[in-house]
């Protein structure tokens, strides 16, 4: 008696999953830590030193304030980039349609002839 040839069933492949991107947050955190640190260092070289802590309290705030300034500068920059992107899409939607239209209006007259 004959035995008959089983068919192998195909695996099928598993889809990857595509990684999220952070690395904008991960960008700020990380500046955020650098800059503790610095502070931290510098306060206790300066304890050290015995210098006086209103100085560097007055230090420390300006040194936040710019960097507050130079984030918010980051995420107007972004923000505006972002809005240049869009306009972009849309010009070229628009344009898409307009190209489009004409044909389809040229198709109609062609076929009315």
């Amino acid at each position: 008696m004959k035995r008959k040839k089983m068919k192998r069933k195909k695996k099928k492949k598993k889809k990857k999953k595509k990684k999220k991107k952070k690395r904008r947050r991960r960008r700020r955190r990380r500046r955020r830590r650098r800059r503790r640190r610095r502070r931290r260092r510098r306060r206790r070289r300066r304890k050290r030193n015995g210098e006086e802590e209103e100085q560097e309290e007055v230090e420390e705030e300006e040194e936040e304030k710019g960097d507050r300034e130079q984030e918010q500068e980051e995420d107007e920059k972004r923000e505006s980039k972002k809005e240049e992107k869009k306009k972009k899409k849309k010009k070229k939607k628009e344009k898409r349609r307009t190209r489009s239209r004409r044909r389809r209006r040229r198709e109609n007259v062609e076929d009315e002839e």
